[in-house]
């Protein structure tokens, strides 16, 4: 065999056994949890709870299709109290208290060009199923509406800050990576328009992603 020929089959294996050596040790998924502030764009909405938005704690999972691309479920939830309003306008001594847990499915592209990368910008849209309750003295509410939304944001490399730290904890725990991130949603939830009221809005985020 031509010796040109052998150097070349040798070079692509070794080639072809580091790639998949990479990929192996490349995460397949991702699990966060995250806090922030929703800001609903629902009429009325400040006239009847006193202020813009809500506090809201969140959860996600997500399953890596390949290095940049994943299909992710996250859910939220939060929950606000106030006072109805009389015909008139004013306010009235009735609370009324409302609480949503929207879930998100969503297609997530990272711009991720290697595994040391202190941040990584990404962005993401789908789906959105959003439950509600609403109270109001003997009247209880509850129900739910759909829509879809868009999501983008950046993430920081926390393995950077102590990077043998972090090699122990991939060995012991099988974390690859983990890093801060800030996020802002926005959701627009009414049936895709057969409903008058929107219940979706925008919402922003911090929070803790690990990958294994």
């Amino acid at each position: 065999m031509n010796m040109r020929y052998l150097i070349f089959i040798c070079m692509v294996f070794l080639f072809l056994t580091h790639a998949l050596s990479i990929r192996a040790e490349q995460p397949k998924w991702s699990v966060a949890l995250k806090g922030g502030y929703a800001f609903p764009e629902t009429d009325g909405w400040e006239d009847n709870y006193g202020d813009d938005g809500f506090w809201t704690l969140g959860a996600e999972i997500g399953w890596k299709i390949n290095r940049r691309l994943e299909l992710n479920a996250s859910i939220s939830y939060g929950d606000d109290s106030g006072k109805a309003l009389t015909p008139s306008g004013k306010e009235s001594v009735d609370d009324l208290d409302f609480e949503h847990l929207p879930i998100h499915i969503s297609v997530l592209y990272r711009f991720i060009s290697d595994e040391d990368q202190f941040i990584v910008p990404f962005l993401g849209g789908g789906y959105t199923h959003l439950f509600y309750k609403l109270e109001f003295v003997d009247d209880d509410r509850s129900g739910d509406q759909f829509g879809y939304h868009v999501r983008g944001g950046f993430q920081i490399l926390l393995d950077r800050l102590e990077p043998e730290k972090a090699d122990d904890i991939s060995d012991k725990v099988g974390i690859h990576n983990s890093y801060l991130f800030f996020e802002g949603i926005y959701s627009n939830v009414d049936d895709f328009g057969s409903e008058d009221i929107d219940l979706g809005g925008w919402a922003v985020f911090i929070g803790l992603l690990l990958e294994f």
